[in-house]
């Protein structure tokens, strides 16, 4: 997942000025997929650690892949379309082309979009069915975890932090000054509500509790959470950083993160894999962060997924149990990136094809 030092914001502030687009196209379709070849293919990656890493030759022998097995190329990322862009031209400058996909899946999930013509358009059909579907409100959200965050097992000890300037802190933060939960936005949008959770806080107890409260008012919604290490906390603005320091991070800088959301980087693939009509076994997964854990999931349905080999603990944990119940469509890569993904592709080729297998150098 990526972060970025960003100035808060509201979310109606930086919504991406793209296109819209209503519907799907087609009718263009061949085949040629990765077990049948009466099927087309799906390529879903995650990008920052995994299809973001590595060099052009390795995304070249990706992408000669996914030609030859018709596939639709998807990244599936936590950045917006706006840091999507500015990381295709990051790389560029390093001589590293990473094409324009088929389909990009923003947000962790809450926003599609379809390359036409070279330009990512919103799939407002997405939008529309998210909306539908969960009733998702962020104000509702905001409120709901806010009273939440006030019982007597959320409270912050102040005790503990007589160092720190609390009035300072209920200055900026009036709604949860006191409490080891706390609301910020790192990457505004309408479709997510984010939060920072002190280390001792029984994060499935509170997810439960949110999310009955939520159905109560008619609202259904998913759960991401990650794990921000020092390094990173540490490149964060002032706003940010008030929020965490040091009343809800872990003794060695490390801060959890909640993400209150109507759906995950899983639903924008289920979503392209009935738009194309295709079975499970024809989908090809990969990541390395715990926003990727929803994509890991789909294995139970027939899909395939690579943790490539620099994984976040989360993930790792996760893969390492779903291995054992799911032995044949996990694969864990012992290359990083772009090359783990060959990796894992050569091994899932050599089952279907031993004759059939590509360089991951």
């Amino acid at each position: 997942m990526l972060i970025q030092s960003l100035k808060i914001q509201s979310y109606k502030d930086i919504q991406p000025k793209t296109k819209v687009r209503t519907a799907l196209n087609n009718s263009t379709i061949s085949f040629n997929g990765l077990h049948c070849k009466e099927s087309k293919a799906l390529f879903a990656f995650d990008l920052d650690g995994t299809f973001a890493e590595g060099n052009d030759k390795q995304i070249q022998s990706v992408l000669k892949l996914q030609d030859e097995k018709n596939a639709v190329l998807t990244y599936a990322t936590g950045r917006t379309i706006k840091e999507f862009y500015k990381l295709q031209t990051e790389l560029k400058k390093q001589g590293i082309i990473l094409p324009t996909p088929n389909h990009l899946i923003t947000n962790n999930g809450q926003f599609v979009y379809e390359n036409v013509d070279g330009i990512l358009l919103e799939d407002k059909v997405w939008e529309n069915t998210l909306q539908s579907k969960t009733n998702f409100s962020r104000e509702i959200i905001y409120n709901t975890v806010k009273k939440l965050a006030h019982k007597p097992e959320y409270l912050l000890d102040k005790e503990k932090f007589d160092n720190l300037d609390f009035n300072k802190i209920k200055e900026r933060d009036k709604d949860f000054w006191d409490s080891k939960i706390s609301y910020y936005e790192w990457n505004p949008s309408k479709f997510m509500v984010e939060f920072f959770v002190a280390p001792d806080i029984n994060i499935p107890d509170l997810q439960n509790e949110i999310s009955e409260t939520l159905k109560q008012k008619g609202i259904e919604n998913k759960f991401i959470h990650n794990r921000y290490p020092k390094p990173i906390m540490d490149a964060c603005n002032e706003n940010i950083r008030l929020q965490t320091q040091p009343i809800r991070e872990d003794t060695n800088g490390t801060v959890t993160a909640l993400f209150v959301c109507p759906a995950d980087k899983a639903d924008g693939v289920e979503y392209l894999r009935k738009k194309y009509n295709l079975p499970y076994d024809e989908i090809l997964l990969a990541g390395n962060d715990s926003n990727d854990i929803s994509l890991a999931n789909l294995t139970k349905k027939g899909a395939s997924f690579i943790c490539v080999g620099n994984p976040n603990s989360i993930l790792l944990e996760f893969v390492r149990e779903l291995k054992k119940i799911n032995p044949d469509n996990i694969i864990i890569a012992t290359k990083n990136g772009v090359a783990g993904i060959l990796e894992g592709i050569n091994k899932i080729i050599k089952k279907i094809n031993p004759k059939d297998q590509t360089n991951s150098n």
